[in-house]
């Protein structure tokens, strides 16, 4: 049984490596890019509500092997699991360390696209490797608006 699982395992790391392409982010879509400016804007000024506003309702983590997402919780919650926004609750060392990881996630100026309905931003040069790459993905709701829709957290 292990073997399949490993198979299994290798072959949908293929298939998805496959799906994924980079776009510039100066060949996307001009809302993408104002949500993108007003996410970075509000990163630069302490200001979580834009980025609230923002977070899809079905916000979720992929690769979360350290069980850090709470289902039984809303999504915003979830997303300051991954990026801790408010430095006060926690310890002295990692204050800020949140607001400097979106920083570094919206900086990028390349998108991942996963497939049709996921953009996706990558912490550093992309790799094109499913166990290496950490993404903050982005996809369009029923009403037409971007909204941040998951994050994927990078392996070994």
């Amino acid at each position: 049984m292990k073997p399949a699982l490993l198979v299994m395992g290798l072959v949908l790391t293929f298939v998805v490596q496959a799906q994924e392409r980079e776009l510039k982010l100066t060949e996307m879509e001009p809302s993408f890019r104002e949500l993108l400016g007003e996410l970075r804007v509000a990163v630069s000024q302490r200001d979580p509500f834009p980025i609230f506003r923002s977070i899809s309702k079905s916000f979720s983590i992929e690769r979360d092997f350290g069980g850090l997402a709470r289902e039984s919780k809303n999504a915003i919650v979830n997303f300051l699991l991954v990026y801790p926004l408010d430095g006060f609750e926690i310890r002295a060392e990692y204050r800020d360390t949140g607001w400097q990881h979106l920083a570094a996630m919206l900086a990028s100026n390349t998108l991942i696209i996963r497939d049709d309905t996921a953009f996706c931003l990558s912490n550093g040069p992309f790799q094109n490797k499913l166990s290496q790459d950490e993404l903050l993905c982005f996809s369009k709701a029923n009403n037409d608006h971007w909204q941040i829709k998951y994050h994927v957290f990078a392996g070994d």
